[in-house]
C-alpha cells in the first residue's frame, strides 16, 4: 500500500473516532492483518484478527441459511460494542473494525450523545460515511 493511500485511510479513521465518539478504529484484510489503524490503548492486531474471525464465521452462517452479503458483525459488551462492517471492494473485502463506548457506562449529560447514538443506531450513519471515503480511495 502506497503512503499516501495509508495517511488517507489513518485520516478517515481519526475522523471516524471523532465524530462518533469512538475508542478507535482499524481497516483490517480479511486475513485479519491491520492495514490502517486510528488507536492507541486498544491492540489493535487482536482487534483485526477478531474483525478476521467474525466475518468470516459470519459469512459461513448466512451461507447456511441462504441471506445476503455480511454487512455488520456487532458485539455489545458491558465494556464496550464492537462493530465489524465489511467493505466490498472490487478485487478484495476489507473489514473495518470500531470500537465504541458502552451505552450503559455512559454519565449524565456529557455522554447522553453516546445513548442516542447506541439506541437510535446512528454510529451506522457515521460508518456508512467513513466505508464510502474508503472505497473512493481504493477506486483511484
Amino acid at each position: 500500500m502506497t503512503e499516501s493511500r495509508l495517511s488517507a485511510l489513518t485520516k478517515i479513521l481519526e475522523n471516524l473516532n471523532s465524530k462518533g465518539g469512538f475508542h478507535g478504529s482499524i481497516i483490517a484484510g480479511e486475513d485479519g492483518l491491520v492495514l490502517a489503524e486510528a488507536t492507541k490503548e486498544l491492540d489493535k492486531n487482536v482487534i483485526a484478527a477478531m474483525a478476521g474471525l467474525s466475518h468470516s464465521t459470519a459469512e459461513k452462517v448466512k451461507e447456511q441459511i441462504g441471506l445476503g452479503d455480511v454487512e455488520n458483525v456487532i458485539i455489545e459488551t458491558n465494556g464496550g460494542v464492537l462493530v465489524f462492517r465489511g467493505i466490498y471492494l472490487p478485487a478484495s473485502k476489507l473489514i473495518l473494525a470500531v470500537i465504541m463506548p458502552s451505552a450503559k457506562q455512559t454519565s449524565r449529560l456529557r455522554d447522553a450523545a453516546n445513548v442516542l447514538l447506541h439506541k437510535d443506531r446512528r454510529y451506522e450513519v457515521i460508518i456508512d460515511s467513513a466505508v464510502e471515503e474508503i472505497i473512493k480511495i481504493f477506486s483511484k
